[in-house]
């Protein structure tokens, strides 16, 4: 009997996690997940000749914040998880 509750807990689990897959999405304006599709980039504001080279470190930083989107997605989804597995112990308790 235990067993068939936390299936169901897990399968709760799961399908929070996806909505929350489609919620980040929809927030995203359909576009696809970070790991897929590079951050966009703005045009520097004051150009530069052919032959000017980037700072040091900017490809670092851009690396940086690609990682911290990343980040915070999974974070999201991790959040989303905690609060399906909360809401499905809370249901068993209840009918406990």
């Amino acid at each position: 009997m235990a067993a068939c509750q936390e299936q169901r807990a897990q399968a709760a689990a799961q399908a929070i996690l996806a909505q929350g897959r489609q919620l980040a999405l929809e927030r995203l304006g359909g576009a696809r997940a970070p790991e897929e599709e590079p951050m966009k980039r703005h045009p520097h504001p004051i150009p530069c000749p052919a032959d000017c080279p980037s700072p040091p470190g900017a490809e670092a930083l851009d690396r940086v914040l690609e990682e911290l989107a990343c980040q915070n997605q999974l974070l999201l989804e991790l959040l989303s998880a905690v609060n399906g597995l909360t809401a499905a112990v809370l249901s068993i308790q209840g009918r406990l």
